[in-house]
């Protein structure tokens, strides 16, 4: 989504097609990893980890942070060695009328936040009582924008309930895919779970590496990658955490490594969305 108006305006400012795909690649990897959403991971982790939202969120943050940094240090170098400058100060929105005029948007992710953070409410009713936010901002713009314009309140009304009829359609179209992709990684956990096939990787990897953390670490990256390939965030993390996840815990443990369980986590999650 964010791709189809910032890889133009990175080709527009003097930065090639291919390396302008792969800064918004990264952003985008970053996005699933960054707290507090991090593409409904976040919510599925603790749930499987049986942990509260605010833990996964505190260990997810600092990693985040940090692979923005390096993101951001990467692409200037990259604009410094290529000279270019940026966009002319007359290409650019007005920021503070730019941001005012969409500050409103931020009211639900606030209100999703402050209920999975402070009144510690379950993903699912913080995250309806935020939608309902939405919906109600996205009416109560149209009746004022209405006004301006000299038409009726009704008319305005008509035009939010219409846009979020449209809205919840798209969402449930776009689900459909997702839905599916995590239907069939229910089936796979389901089949790990009933086969002992978990057991048969533990005793692979585990002879492969030889009790060395390194290429146990390794190799469980690379076997991350290969699964969470064609997944979208909430079905790979399912896939990899049924995968991997146990196998380093156990062959770490056989090894004399004890790792937290939400540090192995959020590693195969990491690798896992490489792909």
């Amino acid at each position: 989504t964010t791709g189809t108006f910032t890889i133009p305006i990175m080709k527009k400012s003097g930065l090639p097609a291919v390396k302008a795909g792969a800064v918004e690649v990264a952003a985008s990897v970053n996005g699933q990893i960054m707290p507090p959403i991090m593409g409904a991971a976040a919510f599925v982790m603790a749930e499987l980890l049986g942990i509260s939202y605010f833990t996964v969120i505190t260990h997810a943050f600092l990693p985040a942070v940090i692979s923005y940094i390096a993101l951001f240090y990467i692409s200037h170098l990259e604009s410094v060695k290529l000279n270019i400058r940026g966009l002319s100060e007359n290409e650019i929105p007005p920021l503070r009328k730019t941001f005012l005029g969409g500050i409103h948007y931020l009211i639900p992710i606030f209100i999703l936040v402050y209920l999975l953070l402070v009144e510690r409410w379950t993903a699912a009713s913080a995250v309806f009582y935020s939608i309902l936010s939405l919906m109600v901002i996205i009416v109560v713009r149209e009746i004022l924008d209405s006004k301006k314009n000299n038409l009726s309140s009704f008319n305005g009304l008509k035009l939010g309930i219409n846009k979020i009829i449209a809205g919840l359609e798209k969402g449930a179209i776009n689900m459909i895919s997702v839905a599916i992709a995590i239907a069939t990684a229910g089936i796979i956990v389901g089949s790990v779970a009933s086969t002992g096939l978990s057991n048969n990787l533990i005793i692979i990897v585990e002879a492969i590496s030889g009790g060395n953390v390194i290429i146990l670490l390794a190799l469980t990256a690379v076997l991350c990658v290969i699964l969470g390939m064609g997944l979208p965030t909430t079905a790979n993390y399912l896939v990899v955490a049924a995968l991997m996840a146990h196998v380093v815990v156990e062959v770490g443990a056989a090894s004399g490594y004890i790792f937290p369980l939400i540090a192995v986590h959020l590693y195969v999650f990491y690798y896992g969305l490489m792909a």
